[in-house]
């Protein structure tokens, strides 16, 4: 079970996230208004995958990855601050997964705030025409 999860984050980001980056950064460089479609489902993807690699790490007792736990699963504060920790647990898996999340999670909510703005517009520019 454990590989799967690797596997897994190893797919969705081949299959799903490459190409919904490549798309995102051409709507960008054209300046298209499907973007922000794109733009929200890039980073909903980036959101569940950092969601569902690491909060599965924390549920296995951290398989793959270097965390300051004991065999039977309690915090280890011996190792909890040394070089290696810091380096790969507390930076790798906590600071910027945690960033990764947040920044997708607001760049998300930004894009819905934009397609809700270009709604509104093309709902009062179509009862002004209907207006006239």
């Amino acid at each position: 079970y454990v590989g799967v999860v690797v596997l897994l984050t190893s797919l969705q980001e081949l299959c799903i996230q490459t190409p919904c980056g490549l798309f995102l950064f051409y709507a960008y460089w054209r300046g298209s208004s499907w973007r922000l479609g794109v733009e929200v489902i890039f980073n909903m993807w980036s959101i569940a995958g950092v969601w569902y690699f690491y909060v599965s790490e924390a549920i296995l007792g951290f398989p793959n990855v270097h965390a300051p736990v004991t065999s039977d699963g309690r915090f280890d504060l011996s190792s909890a601050l040394s070089f290696d920790t810091v380096y790969k647990f507390w930076i790798g898996f906590v600071i910027f997964p945690a960033l990764w999340a947040c920044v997708g999670a607001a760049l998300a909510i930004r894009a819905c705030w934009q397609i809700s703005e270009l709604c509104c517009r093309a709902e009062d520019s179509f009862q002004a025409k209907k207006q006239q």
